[in-house]
């Protein structure tokens, strides 16, 4: 009877063990899926919609920027959000 038991458990114990796996490996897959390209959610509103129109705004804006020196290594640079 004992022995009965023991198998019943091992056997419980291997589709458990075998269920994990197959889970795991479907979040795997799920979340490969998730790494895809997201579409702009705001373009138009912080910044232009046309990809054409937003290259042209970033070069000017590249362009008036100043050149400047800094002394030692940077170590922070903080920068504004789309919508500050």
């Amino acid at each position: 009877m004992t022995k009965k038991i023991l198998l019943i458990i091992f056997i419980i114990l291997i589709i458990l063990i075998i269920s994990i796996i197959f889970y795991y490996m479907g979040q795997e897959k799920m979340s490969k899926k998730d790494l895809s390209v997201r579409m702009p959610v705001v373009a138009g509103s912080f910044y232009s919609a046309d990809p054409d129109v937003l290259s042209e705004q970033i070069d000017d804006f590249l362009q008036q920027a100043e050149d400047i020196q800094i002394k030692g290594d940077l170590k922070m640079m903080i920068l504004p959000h789309a919508g500050y």
